[in-house]
């Protein structure tokens, strides 16, 4: 039988966190720009276009995100990638271009 929640956790950190990680693995700045919560509710309502994308961050704003680790417990011997382990293999050595910030009514 499925279980209601299907997490699994390879690790877990704040958001600030995984940008220092980022950071340390790609050897580049990230820019980060804290989200306005109030003008995220604003703009959920507004552009229904944009909604699921605002919400989305609305809800990491509100650190409403946690994945609870269900699969860890039923799987022992899944050994879930951490976020520094993934980083590492994938964005190790990649040329990433200059921050750029989107416009229109996505909050960025």
């Amino acid at each position: 039988m499925w279980e209601g929640e299907m997490g699994m956790v390879g690790s877990t950190m704040s958001y600030n966190e995984v940008v220092g990680v980022i950071e340390k693995v790609t050897g580049r700045k990230i820019l980060v720009k804290e989200s306005n919560k109030e003008k995220l509710k604003e703009m959920i309502r507004e552009d229904e276009g944009a909604r699921f994308y605002n919400q989305a961050w609305l809800s990491i704003a509100q650190c409403d995100a946690k994945v609870e680790p269900t699969l860890n417990k039923l799987a022992p011997d899944v050994k879930p990638w951490t976020v520094e382990e993934y980083l590492e293999k994938h964005w190790s050595g990649v040329e990433i271009g200059e921050a750029v910030e989107a416009k229109g009514n996505i909050l960025t």
